[in-house]
């Protein structure tokens, strides 16, 4: 597989800034139709029969050739893929940038896609995955399942919120750990009216900025007299 040099020097430029502690800045990177469309570094599976999310990818008609414009348009332009061994990628622009081995002990990619997404001010999609079944998968298997369970408009995210009735302001959410919903200091609220419950007004808020098609379900995991902690679980938003 034929990557673009270019490319290849300004991720691995990034990745020695960002990791040094140096002021980084993100690489303006252009793409031609020579570069290979998926990463194709290839792994063993480590086991993992477990799946951390309600994510259909094994499905029983035939399965269309995917292009680069379906993984650009399931994947969006920043996204961290992390699965139930701990493998973790990084993707950009439908393209992989960087990922950690956890068999090996390297150190995480999160940090880096968060600064990334937050640099180039988009919301960082959270993907988490089975390994695959085939002990001699790729990140190609990985993203080619994603993006076939697309087609039945059943990708789903999850992500926690924390929601107040009383904030300094009034009734709000805040959604956490996200690089551009979360705000710039983490502090970032989104007010709700009186009339809506949590449902609604988290729904509106994700629906709003282009991270949810609907939201599924809030499962609660901490009810403080002050504050509300919600895992959301939602259909990500699915361009035709």
């Amino acid at each position: 597989m034929i990557f673009d040099p270019q490319i290849l020097a300004q991720a691995t430029a990034f990745v020695k800034a960002f990791n040094s502690g140096r002021g980084v800045r993100v690489p303006k990177m252009t793409f031609n139709q020579s570069v290979a469309p998926l990463h194709a570094r290839c792994a063993s599976a480590a086991g993992g029969a477990g799946m951390s999310i309600a994510t259909p990818l094994n499905l029983p008609f035939a399965k269309p050739a995917v292009t680069q414009n379906d993984i650009i348009r399931v994947l969006g332009e920043y996204t961290f893929m992390r699965l139930d061994n701990g493998d973790e990628a990084f993707y950009h622009n439908g393209y992989w940038l960087t990922g950690t081995d956890a068999a090996s002990g390297e150190p995480s990619v999160l940090g880096l896609a968060q600064s990334m997404a937050r640099a180039g001010c988009k919301s960082l999609r959270c993907v988490e995955l089975p390994v695959p079944d085939d002990e001699e998968w790729c990140w190609d298997d990985v993203v080619t399942q994603l993006v076939h369970a697309s087609f039945t408009r059943q990708v789903r995210g999850e992500l926690i919120v924390t929601a107040s009735d009383n904030t300094r302001h009034g009734r709000g959410v805040h959604v956490c750990s996200d690089p551009l919903l979360s705000g710039a200091n983490s502090n970032l609220w989104f007010p709700l009216s009186a009339d809506e419950d949590w449902h609604a007004g988290i729904e509106r808020v994700l629906t709003m900025n282009g991270v949810a098609e609907n939201v599924v379900r809030l499962e609660p995991l901490r009810d403080g007299p002050e504050y509300t902690d919600f895992k959301v679980i939602y259909n990500r938003t699915i361009c035709a």
